[in-house]
């Protein structure tokens, strides 16, 4: 039987659409190596030494974007505080991945913390800021004892005198006073205890701050993501708490999970925030905030009667201005942070006191810490936070009698940092990044979708 006249087209039909898929599929192949190789290319986190801007692990570590060298085109060139790719200079075939600090032909210098630029301190841009505050205290953040049941936010006041009542506890304080009255934060080193000693709040490094923990009932791992190494945590899976932390820290440092990699991990931090909200019903005295670094005391009053509030440094006015602030409910936010303190009123800036120094500091650290009290008021405080800034190190290997660290750039290379300093090999250790080896900048974190964001 001879074949109908309609066959012999449906078939060249058939043949057809799958050249024009296979086309299509092969075009499409294409386009994603030439976007991948130029333009965009996914990389995965496997360490600390990036958080808490990006959290690092073998199996679950965040999974980034990178803007390749389309960058330079619309981007701009690299710049200051810009996370970025680039080939391992000891081994180009790894890829790693830091924050950029030092621009070719400039010196770099470490010091106190901080990080100075030909001379002069390098301020991070404030969506940088705001993205590397480490989280030390937050007092609407469940914390458990070893009981399981004692929430110790409580024991991380103490009253500095008896001149006020002073009510502490259920995730709120509230003081009244017809003279001054404060109370101190504690940074207890070796657990939250009323009896512990007062510390200076340091730079533990930040792995302590999210230690990988077990448990006991479902066998479950998950990450505690703030400083509970010295208390207890809920278990996200099953809710039961995990009482054994401290237990389960020591038995990761025994074996090097997440030993420190820079020696001074304990170097005390005096770049601090303070946020919170505060209520009072009746304008008259004042409320009083202070951030305490290596010896020197900025003091903010905030006059609630209409008269002048100001800012102190060691009891000396640097700034002052009359504040109409109504009674009711405000939020308010005290930073020092790289030299520069600031207050900020229900969202609007009231004080920025320049406070960097004619000479570059010595390495050298007291002590740091928050007080929190009143003058003549009744106010209440809630919904706080207290955070430090990431703290960089210097070089163990540099000589202990220079103590500040000090690099001059060579013209087409560049001087990174990771963010976790005491948790990172960087440009400390092993040196520059030559411009040949820089890959792009990380612009975006897509997995896990719960840590979805624009990388700072």
């Amino acid at each position: 039987m001879a074949p109908s006249a309609g066959a012999e087209p449906k078939a060249r039909k058939k043949k057809s659409d799958l050249r024009e898929t296979v086309e299509w599929l092969l075009a499409a192949l294409a386009m994603a190596l030439v976007l991948r190789h130029y333009v965009i290319e996914a990389f995965k986190i496997p360490t600390g030494s990036m958080e808490p801007t990006l959290i690092g692990d073998e199996k679950h570590g965040d999974r980034v974007l990178a803007a390749k060298w389309v960058d330079k085109k619309y981007f701009g060139e690299f710049g200051r505080w810009d996370v970025v790719v680039f080939k391992y200079p000891k081994d180009t075939s790894r890829n790693f991945i830091k924050r950029l600090v030092a621009l070719p032909g400039e010196e770099v210098k470490i010091a106190n913390g901080d990080v100075y630029i030909n001379g002069r301190i390098a301020r991070k841009p404030p969506a940088v800021q705001e993205a590397l505050w480490v989280p030390i205290y937050k007092d609407n953040f469940e914390v458990y004892g070893s009981d399981g049941k004692t929430a110790l936010w409580s024991h991380c006041w103490r009253t500095l005198d008896p001149n006020g009542r002073w009510s502490i506890g259920g995730g709120s304080m509230k003081v009244s006073c017809k003279e001054e009255s404060c109370a101190r934060f504690l940074y207890a080193g070796s657990r939250l205890s009323a009896a512990a000693p007062e510390r200076a709040i340091t730079n533990i490094d930040i792995r302590r701050h999210r230690a990988e923990l077990v448990c006991g009932q479902c066998g479950l791992k998950f990450h505690s993501n703030v400083d509970t190494a010295h208390v207890a945590a809920k278990c996200p899976y099953c809710g039961k708490i995990v009482a054994d932390v401290a237990d389960q820290v020591r038995k990761a440092d025994a074996a090097g999970a997440g030993r420190s990699m820079i020696k001074g991990d304990n170097q005390s931090v005096g770049d601090l925030m303070i946020e919170f909200d505060f209520s009072f019903q009746r304008p008259a005295g004042a409320l009083i905030a202070k951030i305490e670094e290596d010896g020197s005391t900025y003091a903010l009053e905030l006059a609630l009667d209409g008269t002048v509030s100001r800012v102190e440094r060691n009891g000396t006015d640097i700034a002052g201005a009359n504040l109409n602030i109504p009674p009711g409910t405000h939020r308010l936010r005290f930073v020092n942070a790289d030299d520069l303190l600031r207050a900020v009123l229900d969202g609007d800036e009231i004080f920025s006191c320049d406070l960097a120094p004619v000479e570059i500091p010595r390495d050298d650290r007291i002590g740091s810490g928050v007080v929190l009290g009143a003058r003549s008021a009744e106010i209440s405080f809630d919904d706080m936070i207290i955070a430090r800034d990431i703290c960089y190190l210097t070089d163990p290997s540099y000589p202990e009698e220079q103590k500040r660290f000090v690099r001059i750039v060579p013209e087409g290379e560049y001087f990174v940092l990771g963010d976790n300093s005491p948790n990172s090999k960087d440009s400390r250790v092993w040196g520059f990044v030559p411009g040949k080896n820089m890959i792009g900048r990380a612009i975006f974190i897509f997995w896990p979708p719960t840590r979805w964001n624009i990388i700072r």
